[in-house]
C-alpha cells in the first residue's frame, strides 16, 4: 500500500477487500491448475471423494436420525393434481411445514419420481407462486413434487413477535442464526440441507413415491440448496439449480460474498469451488439454469459450465450437463421452470418432450398452511434453531477440556511472536504526535501516531486500541491520561479498524457492522479477523520491544478486546498489564442471547468446541484486568449494542 494514502483523501476502506481478493486470486491460480491436472476417471473419482469429505467438514457434521412423526393435516384437490399439506420433525420438536403436490392417478399412475424443490430467499416460503408453479408443472406431467419451508420462512419464523411475525428479513435471521452456527463450527446449510435431506427420507416412506427416482430443483438460494443437495445426498438423481451458480471469481469482484448459508468456512482456501458442486457425484444429470440479468455473473456462470463440461466429457457423459438461459432478471422465470421440468422428465421418467406451463391455479397462502395457527413455533414443545444452538453450546462446555495455547493459535490463525516479521514503518508526518504506518506484512498498513510523554519516568510504552479508532473522543481522552502517568503511547488501528474501517458494503444489512462483507471473503479463506488482528498486536509488541522494557495494553470495545485478550492469554510474558473494556463477556452469550447486534469480525469459526472468552481470561494471568464487559443476554432490547 502507498504510505500517501492516509495523507490525502483517497479511499483507506477498502484495504482489508483487496488484501483479502489478492490471496483468494492465488487460491483461484491453484485450482486451476489442479482441475487441468484430472486427467482420467481415477483422478476425478479421487478429487470427488476428497471434495465431498472438505465439504461436509466446512458445513458441520449432520445430526442423527431422529423419528420423522409425520402427519398430513390436509389435502387440497386442483385440475391435474392434489396437494397434501406436512408436518414432520427433522430433530426432535424442531417441525418442518411442507407440501406434496402429487399427480392426478387417472393421468399417472403411481408410484411417482418425486422432485425436491427448495425455497429461495422468499418471505412466505412455499407459498410463493413461482415455486408453487414449477411443483404444480412437475406434478401436470407425472412427478411429484416436494417444497417445505427455510427456517425462517413462510410457517418457520423462529423469533415471532405479537402479531406473529418476524422482527427482521428472511435473509437477516439466517445472518442471525448462522452467526451462532459459526461458534459452534457449523453453518446454518447444515439445518437447510439436514431438513432437505428428512423431506427425502419421509418420501422413502410413501408406496406412491419412487424412492429410486429423486431430482431435486430450486431457484436462488433454493439454486444453492439444489446445489448441495447433489452433491451430498447420493439418492437425488438429477438437479437442476436455477439463478445461483457462478463462480467465486466474478461473484467476489460483483457482488461479494452472499448469504449467510453461501459461505462455507474456508471453501476457497481448500479448493472448493462453484464448479466443484456439479462435479462431486459428476456425471449426474444436471441443468444450470441462468439468467442474462441476474446480480449472480452470468460470465462466471458460463465459465463454470465449460469446465464441468470438460470433465463430464472426460467421464464419457457430456449430455449429462447442460446450461439454459433466460434474458432477464434475477427469478424463476417460466422459461426457467420449463426447462427444469423437461430436464427432470428426460432423466427421471425417460420422456423427451417440450414442456409448455399452462395457467395454473395455485393455492392462497391460507390454503398451503400445514398448522392451524400459521407458524410452528406455535406447536406444543415446538424448538427453534437458536434452542438448538443453546442446546449444542451446553453440550460442548460440559466436554471442554482445558485450552492449550497451541489449539488457540491453531484455531484463530494466531503466529508466534518470535515467527513474526519485524514490521516496516513509514513516517507520514513528525510532531507531537508522530503520524506513521506500521506494515505489519503485505497489504497491510496500520495507520499509528506515537506520543511522546513531556517527563519520562521510565522505559515505559502504552499500547493503546480502540474500536471506535484511535482519533476518537474517548481515545483522545485517554491518551492524555496515559501522558500524564509518563507512558510513551503508540495508538493503532488495527487492520479494519478506524481509517481502514470498510464503510462500503455491496449489500447493506443492517445488525452486523459495515465489515460483514470483508468477514465473510475472510471466512472463505479460513482466516479470522481476530487472529489477523492479534497478530497487528503482536506485530506492534516486537516494534515496542527495541526501544522499551515495559509495555502496557489497553483495548476498548470488542473489536479490539477480544484480539487483545487473545494476545495476552498466548503471550502472557509481553505485558506488565493489560486493561480490556467494554469487551465481550463470551461467545456464548450470543448463542443464549439469539438475535442481537453483534460484529461478526467478533466471533470465531468453531471456538466453542474448545475454549470460550473466560478459559482466555484464566490462562492469561493476574496482570490483566477486565473493565465492563459486555452481555448481550443481560439486556432489554431484542437487538443489543
Amino acid at each position: 500500500m502507498n504510505n500517501s494514502r492516509l495523507n490525502t483523501n483517497a479511499d483507506t476502506s477498502q484495504m482489508m477487500s483487496q488484501y483479502l481478493l489478492e490471496k483468494a486470486e492465488r487460491c483461484f491460480a491453484q485450482w486451476r491448475i489442479r482441475f487441468q491436472s484430472l486427467q482420467n476417471t481415477q483422478q476425478i473419482h479421487n478429487y470427488q471423494v476428497l471434495l465431498q469429505q472438505e465439504l461436509i467438514k466446512s458445513i458441520g457434521a449432520f445430526p442423527e436420525r431422529t423419528p420423522l412423526n409425520s402427519i398430513i393435516t390436509g389435502t387440497i384437490e386442483r385440475k391435474g393434481f392434489k396437494v397434501e399439506k406436512i408436518l414432520f420433525e427433522s430433530q426432535p420438536y424442531f417441525y418442518v411445514s411442507a407440501v406434496l403436490f402429487l399427480p392426478d392417478s387417472k393421468n399417472f399412475r403411481p408410484p411417482y419420481p418425486t422432485v425436491l424443490v427448495p425455497c429461495g430467499h422468499a418471505v412466505n416460503g412455499k407459498a410463493e407462486p413461482r415455486y408453487q408453479k414449477a411443483c404444480a408443472l412437475l406434478s401436470l406431467n407425472g412427478i411429484a413434487a416436494m417444497i417445505f419451508d427455510p427456517v425462517d420462512q413462510g410457517e418457520r419464523l423462529q423469533f415471532l413477535d405479537n402479531d406473529r411475525t418476524a422482527p427482521i428479513s428472511c435473509i437477516e435471521s439466517h445472518f442471525m442464526a448462522g452467526m451462532g452456527a459459526i461458534l459452534l463450527g457449523q453453518n446454518i446449510a447444515r439445518t437447510m440441507i439436514w431438513d432437505a435431506m428428512r423431506c427425502l427420507d419421509y418420501l422413502q416412506t410413501r408406496t406412491d413415491i419412487n424412492s429410486n427416482k429423486f431430482g431435486v430443483m430450486g431457484n436462488s438460494g433454493g439454486g444453492t440448496l439444489s446445489s448441495y443437495l447433489v452433491c451430498l445426498d447420493e439418492r437425488i438423481k438429477a438437479a437442476s439449480p436455477s439463478c445461483y451458480i457462478t463462480n467465486f471469481d466474478k461473484l467476489l469482484t460483483t457482488i461479494g460474498p452472499q448469504d449467510a448459508e453461501q459461505n462455507l468456512f474456508g471453501q476457497i482456501q481448500k479448493g472448493i469451488m462453484h464448479a466443484d458442486y456439479l462435479i462431486i457425484r459428476a456425471p449426474v444429470p444436471i441443468l444450470i439454469c441462468a439468467t442474462t440479468k441476474d446480480f449472480f455473473d452470468i460470465n462466471g456462470t458460463w465459465d463454470t459450465f465449460r469446465y464441468v463440461k470438460k470433465l463430464y466429457t472426460l467421464l464419457g457423459h457430456p449430455e449429462h450437463i447442460a446450461i439454459v438461459e433466460d434474458n432477464t432478471k434475477h427469478c424463476y422465470s417460466q422459461r426457467l421452470r420449463e426447462a427444469s421440468v423437461q430436464w427432470m422428465l428426460r432423466w427421471l421418467c425417460g420422456r423427451d418432450v417440450n414442456i409448455s406451463e399452462p395457467a395454473i391455479d395455485i393455492l392462497s397462502k391460507e390454503e398451503i398452511m400445514c398448522t392451524s395457527k400459521g407458524q410452528v413455533m406455535q406447536l406444543e414443545n415446538a424448538v427453534s434453531i437458536y434452542d438448538l444452538n443453546r442446546k449444542h453450546v451446553k453440550q460442548l462446555a460440559l466436554r471442554r477440556q482445558k485450552i492449550t495455547r497451541e489449539k488457540i493459535r491453531d484455531l484463530a490463525g494466531i503466529t508466534k511472536i518470535a515467527d513474526l516479521s519485524m514490521p516496516v514503518i513509514s513516517v507520514i508526518e513528525q510532531g507531537q504526535p508522530e503520524r506513521f504506518v506500521i506494515a505489519t506484512e503485505h497489504g497491510i498498513c496500520l495507520p499509528a501516531s506515537k506520543y511522546i510523554p513531556s517527563k519520562v519516568s521510565a522505559k515505559k510504552a502504552l499500547i493503546y486500541l480502540n474500536e471506535n479508532g484511535k482519533s476518537c473522543y474517548e481515545s483522545k481522552q485517554m491518551i492524555q491520561s496515559y501522558l500524564e502517568n509518563g507512558f510513551a503511547v503508540l495508538a493503532i488501528d488495527l487492520r479494519g479498524i478506524g481509517e481502514t474501517m470498510q464503510n462500503k458494503q455491496k449489500v447493506p444489512i443492517p445488525f452486523f457492522g459495515p465489515d460483514r462483507e470483508d468477514f465473510y471473503l475472510a471466512y472463505l479463506l479460513g482466516k479470522s479477523y481476530i487472529g489477523m488482528r492479534t497478530n497487528d498486536i503482536l506485530s506492534c509488541v516486537k516494534l515496542l520491544k527495541n526501544e522499551f522494557t515495559k509495555i502496557h495494553l489497553h483495548a476498548v470495545g470488542s473489536q479490539v478486546g477480544i484480539p487483545a485478550l487473545h494476545a495476552t492469554a498466548c503471550e502472557p510474558d509481553l505485558f506488565e498489564e493489560v486493561i480490556i473494556a467494554k469487551t465481550l463477556k463470551s461467545w456464548s452469550c450470543i448463542i443464549e442471547a439469539g438475535l442481537l447486534e453483534c460484529r461478526f469480525t467478533n466471533i470465531l469459526h468453531n471456538a466453542l468446541t474448545y475454549y470460550d472468552l473466560p478459559d482466555l481470561m484464566t490462562i492469561a494471568g493476574l496482570n490483566l484486568i477486565i473493565q465492563t464487559p459486555i452481555d448481550f443476554t443481560k439486556t432489554d432490547s431484542i437487538f443489543k449494542s
